[in-house]
């Protein structure tokens, strides 16, 4: 019987754990989003003015060289598509 209680105390004790990293989790995430969305809000005028300077084309070369690595990271990730018959 004290095996049984023993369990369950332990089973909610890292339930409890779990949920608090995952509360941590969603917290740092609504902040980090949240500091984004404030950044992007006050330089947006100052992005505006570079894009419009922009006549060589450099910011865009710049953000593609950029996204050029994480793309080819996500399709090294992907997992194999399974045929199945």
């Amino acid at each position: 019987m004290q095996t049984i209680v023993s369990e369950l105390a332990f089973t909610f004790v890292d339930d409890a754990i779990a949920l608090a990293g995952g509360v941590v989790s969603v917290t740092r995430e609504l902040v980090a989003e949240m500091f984004k969305s404030i950044r992007d809000r006050l330089l947006a005028p100052i992005d505006r003015l570079a894009r419009a300077c922009d006549v060589g084309n450099v910011l865009s070369a710049r953000q593609a060289a950029m996204m050029r690595p994480r793309a080819q990271h996500a399709i090294r990730s992907a997992p194999a598509p399974r045929f199945t018959i």
